[in-house]
């Protein structure tokens, strides 16, 4: 008989994963994030040579990535690049790695060769993260406590580097490339395999409904990491001329906070808890303090959390695609190759801003302008949904029955709910994935809350609803509920 967990409860783990903080290097030495570039200009001889390999990562990456979005539109069964290459990509990346640290320290070093080293990196990073994010596909709470954990000991060894003489700040940053680059390889080689909840559609996909599909469910945390990689190469702010940059104080508290938040077990969703309690209580944070007046403390630490909403929502967007993996309504090419383009789309917008507009008060009123933009969209969504969520119909709780006098054991009244879904599933014939969604309406919930809490867009929710209420002969919300309430 197929068992069904409680639809509300998040399933009892061991949420940190030590063998996933090896991310931490990894994320401290990337040259995809451009606080580690200004790392490695500020230290090198020709920092020109860091500039170009910039560039030609960004192209490459951007071209790489949509090379693999088209190949997972025409082929939906697609998984990916086979995973035997890892090992070489992995070679390829810290060669050229270290290699461009080398040729920066050569005041006229051909140009075309740090292009070309920054296109290698491109090229190869892209399995990297994709075997990373692949890592991750575990469960919300798992995915940001181990991604926050990993981002405050990357902040943490990029500060050391920074603080470092030159030679050995870029002999830690190499190092940092080639542990991590070496764990991953150990890391994927024994990875259990994860099991896929439903098989993705072997027909070709639709690019365009499919984009508009895989938004639809990530546009909130994907919204603030897009903002993020482009604030990061557009402008950098420094606290007061201090080495440590906003973007560092930003994700450290990010970090501490994603922490803090998703360490205790709650049985409502943790999606849901995120996009109504945390992100508001962040965004809050950062305009009441970003509202003081110039020179003033506060003021001062709301340049240093200014990035704290938009790193969490970084985070966020990391566990929301890895979920969205896990779920296996789109395939992980299709999902990481439209992320990393848009990533990489937003950072190239950046640094196009930067040379155009050269004043840089105007580029932090314009960023400013568009973090408030973000905000305000955020913080009116939140509103909305939670009061469609309240003004929605739910079913009969054991608080619903106290309210009439009566006095039911919560566990007894559980126990026979969760009998009453098993026999329900199983007379069905249902799906494990129709068997998580059956958990949810039993109960009330509707497509889009079921959809926000399993990372499926809204429209494959209603399928999965359709489909089960054809199994089970019925025709509307107010019969399935029947089912479960009848004595």
């Amino acid at each position: 008989m197929m068992q069904s967990t409680r639809a509300d409860e998040q399933p009892a783990q061991r949420a940190l994963s030590p063998r996933l903080l090896w991310l931490a290097p990894f994320l401290a030495s990337m040259l995809l994030f451009p606080p580690v570039k200004n790392i490695l200009e500020t230290f090198s001889a020709n920092p020109d040579a860091i500039s170009r390999a910039f560039w030609g990562m960004l192209v490459a990456c951007a071209a790489a990535s949509a090379a693999l979005v088209a190949k997972s539109t025409r082929s939906a069964s697609w998984s990916g690049p086979n995973a035997k290459w890892l090992p070489a990509a992995c070679a390829a990346y810290t060669f050229s790695y270290v290699a461009l640290i080398v040729i920066a320290q050569i005041e006229h070093a051909s140009p075309w060769l740090a292009y070309a080293l920054g296109a290698i990196q491109g090229l190869s990073i892209g399995f990297l993260i994709a075997e990373w994010i692949r890592l991750y596909t575990l469960d919300v709470r798992s995915i940001i406590i181990n991604g926050s954990l990993s981002m405050a000991i990357a902040v943490t060894l990029s500060w050391l580097a920074s603080y470092m003489p030159a030679a050995a700040a870029l002999f830690a940053m190499a190092t940092y490339v080639i542990l991590s680059a070496a764990a991953l390889v150990a890391l994927a080689r024994n990875a259990t395999p994860t099991p896929e909840e439903e098989p993705s559609s072997p027909q070709p996909l639709r690019l365009g409904p499919a984009i508009a599909s895989m938004f639809s469910v990530v546009w909130m945390p994907f919204a603030g990491a897009l903002l993020g990689a482009w604030m990061m190469s557009s402008y950098t702010l420094s606290i007061d001329g201090f080495v440590v940059h906003s973007e560092f104080i930003g994700a450290v508290i990010a970090a501490v906070f994603a922490i803090t938040f998703c360490a205790p077990q709650y049985k409502t969703s943790y999606s849901i808890l995120i996009e109504r309690i945390a992100i508001p209580i962040l965004i809050g944070a950062s305009v009441v303090f970003g509202s003081f007046p110039p020179g003033s403390m506060p003021f001062f630490l709301g340049a240093g959390s200014v990035y704290a909403p938009i790193i969490f929502l970084s985070i966020y967007a990391l566990a929301s695609l890895a979920s969205m993996v896990r779920a296996g309504e789109f395939p992980l090419p299709f999902i990481f190759g439209t992320a990393l383009f848009c990533f990489t789309l937003a950072e190239i917008l950046g640094l196009i801003t930067s040379y155009f507009v050269t004043e840089e008060d105007a580029i932090g009123r314009m960023e400013w302008s568009l973090v408030c933009i973000l905000f305000a969209t955020i913080i009116i969504h939140s509103g909305y949904t939670a009061y469609k969520q309240l003004t929605a119909t739910t079913v009969e709780t054991a608080s619903e029955h106290e309210s009439r006098g009566e006095s039911p054991d919560v566990q007894i009244v559980e126990a026979a709910h969760q009998a009453k879904l098993e026999s329900v599933i199983s007379a069905g014939g249902l799906t494990k994935r129709e068997a998580e969604v059956l958990g949810f309406l039993s109960r009330g919930y509707g497509s889009k809350y079921i959809a926000k809490t399993l990372f499926i867009s809204d429209n494959t929710a209603r399928t999965h609803i359709h489909n089960i209420y054809r199994k089970l002969g019925i025709g509307s919300r107010e019969e399935l509920l029947s089912l479960f309430n009848r004595e």
